[in-house]
């Protein structure tokens, strides 16, 4: 009897030792795989981010080349011309209509065709000029709105159109009119009532005697950041699982052959 407890309690102790092993093993593979994953979480998600507005800006950069920043007040009379009125009374523009008369209603139907094209060709959402009530900086007006139908569903703002801006807008739009700000970003991935995250880089248009006049806005989805940060969590779940599952496989095998067996010809 006594020789049977003994064997009894070895065999408990090796069944306990390896039980805590492998626990102690896939803890301390989730902690590590837990850390691991947030860094490279980050990592990708930042590197993601900063490319997108990259993108943004170059978009930006090459509409604003097409824009004429003397024009801008000549634009904003064409108020009317060209805007339609949908089945839900609102107003939008429509290229079509709209009437060219003298050289700058020509400039402007050629600047918004091609600022069009532009959002279509570079895929952004949206590329957009606006002028900013400078008394308070509170609300703009629409000078030129081309949204990509092939990623928005709405149609473009009528020129004249008002908005109201939000602060982080408003310090921004103060400091490109002030000519302290050369250009910025706005990254909007929360509250946006069911719209995809987005990114906005924002430039100042600027008259030939080097004033703003307008600011010309470009904004860039970025659903397929999203999309890829699902992917990248689930991916890490899987292989850490895994993982954890070759690991524990591996170590009970081999804790079996050098360990186990031979302890139990000892007793045995």
């Amino acid at each position: 009897k006594p020789e049977y407890e003994v064997m009894s309690k070895t065999k408990q102790f090796v069944t306990s030792l390896i039980f805590h092993m492998v626990v102690g093993i896939t803890v301390w593979f989730l902690i590590f795989n837990a850390i691991t994953s947030v860094i490279g979480y980050y990592s990708f998600t930042n590197s993601y981010k900063e490319e997108y507005k990259e993108s943004a800006f170059r978009a930006a950069e090459l509409s604003k080349a097409v824009v004429n920043g003397d024009y801008i007040d000549k634009y904003l009379s064409f108020a009317d011309n060209g805007t339609m009125t949908d089945e839900n009374g609102n107003d939008y523009f429509d290229i079509n209509s709209f009437t060219s008369s003298d050289e700058y209603s020509e400039a402007y139907k050629d600047q918004w065709t091609r600022l069009d094209i532009l959002s279509h060709k570079l895929g952004v959402n949206l590329v957009y000029v606006i002028a900013v009530d400078t008394t308070d900086y509170s609300s703009f007006t629409s000078v030129i709105n081309c949204p990509n139908s092939d990623k928005v569903p709405y149609k473009p703002w009528a020129i004249g159109h008002t908005e109201e801006s939000n602060e982080q807008y408003i310090e921004i739009y103060k400091e490109m009119y002030a000519g302290t700000l050369d250009d910025a970003y706005v990254m909007r991935t929360k509250n946006l009532n069911g719209a995809a995250p987005h990114v906005t880089a924002l430039l100042p248009i600027k008259n030939s005697s080097g004033n703003t006049t307008a600011t010309l806005c470009v904004q860039r989805s970025m659903e397929e950041l999203e999309n890829k940060k699902k992917k990248y969590l689930t991916r890490t779940l899987l292989s850490t699982i895994g993982l954890i599952i070759v690991s524990v496989v591996i170590m009970v095998l081999y804790l079996r052959k050098e360990f186990v067996i031979p302890t139990h010809r000892i007793i045995a």
